[in-house]
Protein backbone atom coordinates (compact mmCIF):
# COMPACT_ATOMS: atom_id res chain seq x y z
CA UNK A 1 0.00 0.00 0.00
CA UNK A 2 2.87 2.18 0.76
CA UNK A 3 4.60 1.40 -2.28
CA UNK A 4 1.62 2.06 -4.46
CA UNK A 5 0.82 5.66 -2.80
CA UNK A 6 4.53 6.33 -3.15
CA UNK A 7 4.47 5.70 -7.06
CA UNK A 8 1.20 7.71 -7.33
CA UNK A 9 3.11 10.64 -5.53
CA UNK A 10 5.93 10.37 -7.58
CA UNK A 11 3.36 10.55 -11.15
CA UNK A 12 1.61 13.63 -9.56
CA UNK A 13 5.40 15.04 -8.56
CA UNK A 14 6.52 14.68 -12.28
CA UNK A 15 3.35 16.00 -14.16
CA UNK A 16 3.85 18.80 -12.44
CA UNK A 17 7.62 19.68 -12.75
CA UNK A 18 6.47 18.50 -16.48
CA UNK A 19 4.72 21.19 -16.36
CA UNK A 20 6.67 23.93 -15.17
CA UNK A 21 9.49 22.87 -17.27
CA UNK A 22 7.74 24.38 -20.21
CA UNK A 23 7.72 27.48 -18.67
CA UNK A 24 10.81 27.10 -17.09
CA UNK A 25 12.93 25.82 -20.03
CA UNK A 26 12.50 29.83 -22.26
CA UNK A 27 14.51 31.83 -19.34
CA UNK A 28 17.83 30.57 -20.12
CA UNK A 29 17.67 29.87 -23.67
CA UNK A 30 16.09 33.14 -24.41
CA UNK A 31 19.02 35.62 -25.60
CA UNK A 32 20.12 32.52 -27.77
CA UNK A 33 16.26 32.59 -29.41
CA UNK A 34 16.43 36.29 -29.67
CA UNK A 35 19.15 35.92 -32.04
CA UNK A 36 18.66 32.97 -34.03
CA UNK A 37 15.26 35.74 -35.35
CA UNK A 38 17.13 38.06 -35.67
CA UNK A 39 14.66 39.93 -33.08
CA UNK A 40 14.69 41.36 -29.24
CA UNK A 41 14.60 39.47 -25.97
CA UNK A 42 11.52 41.00 -25.16
CA UNK A 43 9.82 40.29 -28.02
CA UNK A 44 10.69 36.56 -27.90
CA UNK A 45 9.76 36.68 -23.81
CA UNK A 46 5.80 37.37 -25.65
CA UNK A 47 5.93 33.93 -26.08
CA UNK A 48 5.47 33.23 -22.26
CA UNK A 49 2.46 35.54 -22.34
CA UNK A 50 0.70 33.69 -25.20
CA UNK A 51 1.60 30.39 -23.04
CA UNK A 52 -0.06 31.65 -20.06
CA UNK A 53 -3.14 33.11 -21.88
CA UNK A 54 -3.42 29.74 -23.51
CA UNK A 55 -3.65 27.96 -20.32
CA UNK A 56 -6.08 30.01 -18.48
CA UNK A 57 -8.60 29.97 -21.77
CA UNK A 58 -8.38 25.94 -21.22
CA UNK A 59 -8.42 26.41 -17.55
CA UNK A 60 -11.96 27.48 -18.02
CA UNK A 61 -12.87 24.33 -20.49
CA UNK A 62 -11.16 21.90 -18.44
CA UNK A 63 -12.83 23.15 -15.14
CA UNK A 64 -16.10 20.95 -15.56
CA UNK A 65 -14.65 18.25 -17.09
CA UNK A 66 -11.55 17.09 -15.66
CA UNK A 67 -13.52 14.95 -13.32
CA UNK A 68 -15.19 13.10 -16.30
CA UNK A 69 -11.79 12.67 -18.27
CA UNK A 70 -9.52 11.37 -14.61
CA UNK A 71 -6.23 12.62 -13.72
CA UNK A 72 -4.46 9.93 -15.04
CA UNK A 73 -5.71 10.64 -18.63
CA UNK A 74 -5.44 14.73 -17.96
CA UNK A 75 -1.52 13.93 -17.65
CA UNK A 76 -1.41 11.28 -20.26
CA UNK A 77 -2.91 14.30 -22.76
CA UNK A 78 -0.69 17.12 -21.33
CA UNK A 79 2.45 14.88 -21.97
CA UNK A 80 1.40 14.57 -25.50
CA UNK A 81 0.71 17.93 -25.40
CA UNK A 82 3.54 18.62 -24.09
CA UNK A 83 5.70 16.78 -26.77
CA UNK A 84 3.96 18.46 -29.65
CA UNK A 85 4.89 21.61 -28.41
CA UNK A 86 8.27 20.66 -27.45
CA UNK A 87 8.30 19.26 -31.52
CA UNK A 88 6.91 22.46 -32.56
CA UNK A 89 8.86 24.89 -30.87
CA UNK A 90 12.08 22.86 -31.66
CA UNK A 91 11.50 23.40 -35.31
CA UNK A 92 9.98 26.38 -35.40
CA UNK A 93 11.06 28.50 -38.61
CA UNK A 94 9.91 31.71 -37.45
CA UNK A 95 9.45 33.75 -34.45
CA UNK A 96 5.61 33.44 -35.35
CA UNK A 97 5.48 29.65 -35.16
CA UNK A 98 7.39 30.05 -32.20
CA UNK A 99 4.83 31.95 -30.60
CA UNK A 100 1.96 29.85 -32.20
CA UNK A 101 3.47 26.58 -30.84
CA UNK A 102 3.57 28.66 -27.21
CA UNK A 103 -0.66 27.93 -27.38
CA UNK A 104 0.24 24.23 -27.14
CA UNK A 105 2.61 24.79 -24.41
CA UNK A 106 -0.26 26.57 -22.65
CA UNK A 107 -2.96 23.93 -22.97
CA UNK A 108 0.01 20.91 -21.81
CA UNK A 109 0.50 23.47 -18.85
CA UNK A 110 -3.33 23.71 -17.82
CA UNK A 111 -3.61 19.48 -18.14
CA UNK A 112 -0.52 18.67 -16.40
CA UNK A 113 -0.48 21.51 -13.55
CA UNK A 114 -4.84 20.82 -12.90
CA UNK A 115 -4.25 17.11 -12.85
CA UNK A 116 -1.44 16.80 -10.90
CA UNK A 117 -3.21 19.56 -7.51
CA UNK A 118 -5.70 17.66 -8.30
CA UNK A 119 -4.77 14.09 -7.59
CA UNK A 120 -2.86 15.49 -5.11
CA UNK A 121 -6.28 16.72 -3.41
CA UNK A 122 -7.57 12.87 -3.42
CA UNK A 123 -4.41 11.68 -1.95
CA UNK A 124 -4.53 9.80 1.55
CA UNK A 125 -3.07 11.90 2.53
CA UNK A 126 -3.63 15.56 1.20
CA UNK A 127 -1.27 18.17 2.80
CA UNK A 128 2.06 16.08 2.39
CA UNK A 129 0.71 15.18 -1.25
CA UNK A 130 -0.29 19.14 -1.89
CA UNK A 131 3.09 19.83 -0.18
CA UNK A 132 5.31 17.78 -2.53
CA UNK A 133 3.46 18.62 -5.58
CA UNK A 134 4.08 22.24 -4.97
CA UNK A 135 7.34 21.49 -4.21
CA UNK A 136 7.87 19.77 -7.05
CA UNK A 137 7.39 23.05 -9.36
CA UNK A 138 10.25 24.29 -7.68
CA UNK A 139 12.51 21.44 -8.29
CA UNK A 140 11.95 22.30 -12.20
CA UNK A 141 13.58 25.70 -11.45
CA UNK A 142 16.69 23.33 -10.10
CA UNK A 143 17.21 20.82 -12.78
CA UNK A 144 15.71 22.98 -15.82
CA UNK A 145 17.65 26.00 -15.29
CA UNK A 146 21.43 25.38 -15.19
CA UNK A 147 20.65 22.56 -18.01
CA UNK A 148 18.85 24.50 -20.56
CA UNK A 149 21.50 27.42 -20.67
CA UNK A 150 24.33 24.68 -21.52
CA UNK A 151 22.29 23.07 -24.02
CA UNK A 152 21.58 26.70 -25.82
CA UNK A 153 25.07 27.35 -25.31
CA UNK A 154 26.99 24.71 -26.42
CA UNK A 155 24.66 22.78 -29.07
CA UNK A 156 21.60 24.92 -29.75
CA UNK A 157 18.43 26.13 -28.08
CA UNK A 158 16.65 23.95 -29.74
CA UNK A 159 17.59 20.98 -27.95
CA UNK A 160 16.72 22.81 -24.94
CA UNK A 161 13.23 21.55 -25.78
CA UNK A 162 14.34 18.16 -25.33
CA UNK A 163 14.64 18.76 -21.28
CA UNK A 164 10.61 19.26 -20.76
CA UNK A 165 10.02 16.46 -23.07
CA UNK A 166 11.80 14.23 -21.21
CA UNK A 167 10.23 15.65 -18.41
CA UNK A 168 6.44 14.90 -20.42
CA UNK A 169 7.52 11.43 -21.51
CA UNK A 170 8.61 10.26 -17.65
CA UNK A 171 5.14 11.89 -16.31
CA UNK A 172 3.07 9.72 -18.81
CA UNK A 173 4.70 6.41 -17.60
CA UNK A 174 4.27 7.18 -14.16
CA UNK A 175 0.45 8.36 -14.56
CA UNK A 176 -0.33 4.32 -14.97
CA UNK A 177 0.43 4.41 -11.20
CA UNK A 178 -2.11 7.02 -10.55
CA UNK A 179 -5.41 5.51 -9.51
CA UNK A 180 -9.04 6.40 -11.68
CA UNK A 181 -10.45 9.17 -9.87
CA UNK A 182 -14.15 9.01 -8.69
CA UNK A 183 -16.33 10.69 -11.45
CA UNK A 184 -18.27 13.47 -9.78
CA UNK A 185 -22.08 13.94 -11.12
CA UNK A 186 -23.27 16.45 -13.08
CA UNK A 187 -24.41 18.16 -10.14
CA UNK A 188 -21.02 18.62 -8.71
CA UNK A 189 -19.03 19.92 -11.24
CA UNK A 190 -17.93 23.41 -11.57
CA UNK A 191 -16.88 25.86 -13.85
CA UNK A 192 -14.92 28.76 -12.99
CA UNK A 193 -17.46 30.97 -13.59
CA UNK A 194 -19.82 29.50 -11.16
CA UNK A 195 -16.94 29.20 -8.59
CA UNK A 196 -16.69 32.64 -8.79
CA UNK A 197 -20.48 33.28 -8.26
CA UNK A 198 -20.02 31.10 -4.21
CA UNK A 199 -18.56 33.48 -2.24
CA UNK A 200 -16.02 31.65 -0.32
CA UNK A 201 -14.21 30.20 -3.39
CA UNK A 202 -14.61 33.73 -4.48
CA UNK A 203 -12.69 34.95 -1.73
CA UNK A 204 -10.20 32.09 -2.41
CA UNK A 205 -9.45 33.12 -5.77
CA UNK A 206 -8.72 36.37 -5.44
CA UNK A 207 -6.92 36.27 -2.62
CA UNK A 208 -4.71 33.17 -4.45
CA UNK A 209 -4.43 35.59 -7.42
CA UNK A 210 -3.17 38.61 -5.35
CA UNK A 211 -0.54 36.36 -3.93
CA UNK A 212 0.43 34.84 -7.19
CA UNK A 213 0.89 38.48 -8.66
CA UNK A 214 3.21 39.40 -6.20
CA UNK A 215 5.36 36.34 -6.34
CA UNK A 216 5.23 36.34 -9.91
CA UNK A 217 6.52 40.00 -9.39
CA UNK A 218 9.52 38.54 -7.00
CA UNK A 219 10.80 35.99 -9.43
CA UNK A 220 10.46 37.89 -12.38
CA UNK A 221 12.48 40.95 -11.17
CA UNK A 222 15.06 39.49 -8.30
CA UNK A 223 17.26 38.78 -11.44
CA UNK A 224 17.48 42.34 -12.23
CA UNK A 225 17.73 43.44 -8.64
CA UNK A 226 20.49 41.00 -7.36
CA UNK A 227 22.37 42.09 -10.89
CA UNK A 228 22.14 46.01 -10.66
CA UNK A 229 22.01 46.33 -6.84
CA UNK A 230 23.63 44.02 -5.77
CA UNK A 231 26.53 43.99 -8.67
CA UNK A 232 26.62 40.29 -9.04
CA UNK A 233 27.18 38.15 -11.82
CA UNK A 234 24.37 36.81 -14.17
CA UNK A 235 25.85 33.16 -13.11
CA UNK A 236 25.89 34.20 -9.50
CA UNK A 237 22.22 35.41 -9.53
CA UNK A 238 21.33 32.16 -11.25
CA UNK A 239 22.70 30.87 -8.27
CA UNK A 240 21.03 32.76 -6.12
CA UNK A 241 17.62 31.82 -7.75
CA UNK A 242 18.30 28.07 -7.83
CA UNK A 243 19.07 27.99 -3.99
CA UNK A 244 15.43 30.05 -3.49
CA UNK A 245 14.09 27.64 -5.31
CA UNK A 246 15.51 24.76 -3.32
CA UNK A 247 14.76 26.59 -0.22
CA UNK A 248 11.27 26.32 -1.58
CA UNK A 249 11.64 22.63 -2.34
CA UNK A 250 12.63 21.83 1.55
CA UNK A 251 10.45 23.58 3.36
CA UNK A 252 7.12 23.01 0.77
CA UNK A 253 7.78 19.14 1.16
CA UNK A 254 7.81 19.38 4.47
CA UNK A 255 4.57 21.24 4.92
CA UNK A 256 2.53 18.40 6.70
CA UNK A 257 4.70 18.02 9.84
CA UNK A 258 4.09 22.52 10.19
CA UNK A 259 0.05 21.61 10.44
CA UNK A 260 0.44 19.08 12.86
CA UNK A 261 1.35 21.38 15.49
CA UNK A 262 -0.13 24.55 13.91
CA UNK A 263 -3.56 25.47 11.89
CA UNK A 264 -3.81 26.20 8.64
CA UNK A 265 -5.01 29.59 9.16
CA UNK A 266 -2.06 30.80 11.80
CA UNK A 267 0.59 29.40 9.27
CA UNK A 268 -0.96 31.12 6.10
CA UNK A 269 -1.19 34.40 7.92
CA UNK A 270 2.59 33.58 8.97
CA UNK A 271 3.66 32.83 5.88
CA UNK A 272 2.08 35.53 4.19
CA UNK A 273 3.15 38.17 6.77
CA UNK A 274 7.09 36.38 6.22
CA UNK A 275 6.71 36.79 2.54
CA UNK A 276 5.68 40.82 2.75
CA UNK A 277 8.12 41.33 5.18
CA UNK A 278 11.13 39.61 3.66
CA UNK A 279 9.78 40.55 0.18
CA UNK A 280 9.32 44.61 1.04
CA UNK A 281 13.08 44.52 2.32
CA UNK A 282 14.42 42.82 -0.30
CA UNK A 283 12.70 45.94 -3.22
CA UNK A 284 13.06 48.60 -0.91
CA UNK A 285 16.07 48.32 1.76
CA UNK A 286 19.55 49.22 0.07
CA UNK A 287 21.02 46.11 1.73
CA UNK A 288 24.48 44.52 0.98
CA UNK A 289 24.39 42.24 -1.62
CA UNK A 290 24.80 39.10 0.89
CA UNK A 291 21.90 40.39 2.56
CA UNK A 292 19.87 40.61 -0.65
CA UNK A 293 20.37 36.58 -1.27
CA UNK A 294 19.69 35.56 2.30
CA UNK A 295 16.16 37.47 2.07
CA UNK A 296 15.07 35.82 -1.14
CA UNK A 297 15.99 32.88 0.43
CA UNK A 298 14.40 33.37 3.14
CA UNK A 299 11.50 34.67 1.52
CA UNK A 300 11.39 31.52 -0.85
CA UNK A 301 10.78 29.69 2.73
CA UNK A 302 7.96 30.97 3.75
CA UNK A 303 6.59 30.72 0.11
CA UNK A 304 7.14 27.18 0.50
CA UNK A 305 4.70 27.21 3.21
CA UNK A 306 2.01 29.42 2.14
CA UNK A 307 1.68 27.79 -1.44
CA UNK A 308 0.70 23.94 -0.39
CA UNK A 309 -1.13 25.62 2.96
CA UNK A 310 -3.63 27.87 0.26
CA UNK A 311 -4.02 24.81 -2.30
CA UNK A 312 -5.32 23.21 0.79
CA UNK A 313 -7.55 25.16 1.70
CA UNK A 314 -9.05 25.58 -1.59
CA UNK A 315 -9.71 21.96 -1.04
CA UNK A 316 -11.90 22.81 2.21
CA UNK A 317 -13.27 25.91 0.90
CA UNK A 318 -15.52 23.21 -1.91
CA UNK A 319 -14.72 20.02 -0.41
CA UNK A 320 -17.24 18.43 -3.24
CA UNK A 321 -15.57 20.63 -6.09
CA UNK A 322 -12.13 20.00 -5.80
CA UNK A 323 -11.49 19.40 -9.23
CA UNK A 324 -12.90 22.40 -10.11
CA UNK A 325 -10.90 24.00 -7.42
CA UNK A 326 -7.32 22.78 -7.98
CA UNK A 327 -8.15 23.65 -12.07
CA UNK A 328 -9.32 27.19 -10.66
CA UNK A 329 -5.91 27.30 -9.54
CA UNK A 330 -3.89 26.57 -12.72
CA UNK A 331 -6.22 29.58 -14.24
CA UNK A 332 -4.82 32.05 -11.37
CA UNK A 333 -1.48 30.53 -11.59
CA UNK A 334 -0.99 31.85 -14.92
CA UNK A 335 -2.89 35.07 -14.79
CA UNK A 336 -0.36 35.81 -11.65
CA UNK A 337 2.02 35.39 -14.24
CA UNK A 338 0.72 37.59 -16.44
CA UNK A 339 -0.24 40.35 -14.09
CA UNK A 340 2.74 40.09 -12.11
CA UNK A 341 5.20 40.53 -14.96
CA UNK A 342 3.01 43.28 -16.63
CA UNK A 343 2.87 45.56 -13.37
CA UNK A 344 6.26 44.46 -12.12
CA UNK A 345 7.18 46.16 -15.55
CA UNK A 346 5.18 48.89 -15.17
CA UNK A 347 5.85 50.23 -11.77
CA UNK A 348 10.03 48.89 -12.47
CA UNK A 349 9.64 51.77 -15.70
CA UNK A 350 7.78 54.44 -13.61
CA UNK A 351 9.41 54.07 -10.08
CA UNK A 352 12.03 51.80 -9.64
CA UNK A 353 12.89 48.61 -7.68
CA UNK A 354 10.66 50.68 -4.41
CA UNK A 355 7.47 50.35 -6.01
CA UNK A 356 8.07 46.22 -6.76
CA UNK A 357 8.52 46.25 -3.02
CA UNK A 358 5.23 47.87 -2.55
CA UNK A 359 3.54 45.61 -4.89
CA UNK A 360 5.00 42.66 -3.03
CA UNK A 361 3.77 43.56 0.44
CA UNK A 362 0.09 44.59 -1.10
CA UNK A 363 -0.13 41.53 -3.04
CA UNK A 364 1.25 38.61 -0.35
CA UNK A 365 -0.37 40.22 2.79
CA UNK A 366 -3.59 41.22 0.90
CA UNK A 367 -3.76 37.62 0.01
CA UNK A 368 -2.84 35.91 3.21
CA UNK A 369 -5.38 38.49 5.13
CA UNK A 370 -8.60 37.51 2.93
CA UNK A 371 -7.89 33.16 3.38
CA UNK A 372 -7.04 34.20 7.14
CA UNK A 373 -10.43 36.25 7.72
CA UNK A 374 -13.08 34.69 4.95
CA UNK A 375 -12.09 30.68 4.35
CA UNK A 376 -13.79 27.94 6.14
CA UNK A 377 -10.27 26.61 7.50
CA UNK A 378 -10.18 23.62 9.46
CA UNK A 379 -7.23 23.58 11.79
CA UNK A 380 -5.19 20.78 10.09
CA UNK A 381 -5.46 17.61 8.03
Amino acid sequence: MANRESRRIAGLMLASMASQSLMVVLAPAMVRIAESFHASVGTVSQARAVAAVAAVVSSFWLSPRLSKIGVRRAIQTGGLLSLAACLVVGLSASLWIFWLAHLIVGLAVSFLLSASFSGAAAAESPVRTLGLVAAANSLAWVAINPLSGLFAQTLSWRFSFLLPAGFALTAMWCARYVPPTKTQSQSERSTVWQLLAAKPARMWILAELAAYTAWTATMTFVGPLLIQRGQLSETLAGVCLGLGASMFFIISSRVKNLLSRTSAKAAIITSSAGMAITGGALFLLPLPTALLAVLFCVMSAFCGVRTPVASFIGTQVEPTRTDAMMTARTAITQTGYLLGAALGGALLTWSGFDALGVLVMVGTITGGLVLFLKAPVPSAA
